[in-house]
């Protein structure tokens, strides 16, 4: 069962996002440039308050081959990534007690 709401705060070393209520079916989305010399690096903290449950994931790696593109929350199973053409990458971000 997916959540209602899910606050998502997502950063880098150089730009804080700030945090954001998401609710079922929500999209969130940003953009940015990488650094010439690599090390770009976006982070993103999950959390579902009503259940307690917390997430924390690397959003964005410039120096990770893996270049996700788009996160899904799925519930109590955490979260998965997937890649340009929609193929899954990495492995699925688990939740925690917060």
């Amino acid at each position: 069962m997916l959540p209602k709401t899910v606050t998502v705060h997502c950063r880098s070393k150089n730009n804080d996002l700030g945090s954001r209520d998401l609710n079922t079916w929500d999209e969130y989305s940003w953009s940015f440039g990488n650094n010439a010399f690599g090390g770009t690096l976006f982070w993103c903290d999950l959390r579902i308050a009503k259940a307690n449950q917390c997430l924390h994931f690397d959003a964005y790696d410039q120096d990770d081959n893996k270049h996700v593109y788009r996160w899904e929350v799925h519930g109590a199973e955490g979260i998965t990534g997937t890649n340009q053409d929609g193929a899954p990458v990495g492995e699925v971000a688990e939740w925690r007690q917060c």
